[in-house]
């Protein structure tokens, strides 16, 4: 459906993503490395990126969550496309989590791991 209805969005199977607010990072490290052994969170870094890309897509990762787990639970495949084309058309959640989409070229120019590594309940500092 993407590659036909949506030729301009990248594919998600080759592209990285990134997300351009701290507060989003914390909260995705949180859900998915929040019950994590220290020896796993010292493995994971985070990096301030500078993106070559002319056009990024900036979609909400909640949208596309949603469509997912729609799919998952209840294989309605109809219900799950409508899902599915509001994300990759720019639609939102009532609270959504940014994501930028892109398959060009990215550097990373900071590392910002140290903002990761107070986790698991404990406080997370801010990038000032």
């Amino acid at each position: 459906m993407r590659r036909r209805e949506f030729p301009q969005r990248c594919c998600r199977l080759k592209c990285n993503y990134f997300f351009d607010e701290l507060s989003a990072c914390r909260e995705l490290f949180e859900i998915d490395w929040g019950k994590a052994s220290e020896e796993e969170l010292a493995k994971i870094k985070l990096f301030e990126i500078e993106l070559s890309a002319e056009t990024a897509d900036r979609l909400d990762m909640r949208l596309f969550d949603e469509a997912y787990d729609d799919l998952c639970e209840t294989d309605d495949i109809a219900h799950t496309a409508v899902l599915a084309r509001r994300y990759f058309l720019g639609g939102s959640t009532a609270h959504p989590i940014w994501e930028i989409v892109s398959d060009r070229k990215a550097v990373a120019v900071r590392d910002l791991s140290e903002y990761l590594k107070e986790s698991k309940g404990r406080q997370i500092y801010d990038a000032k």
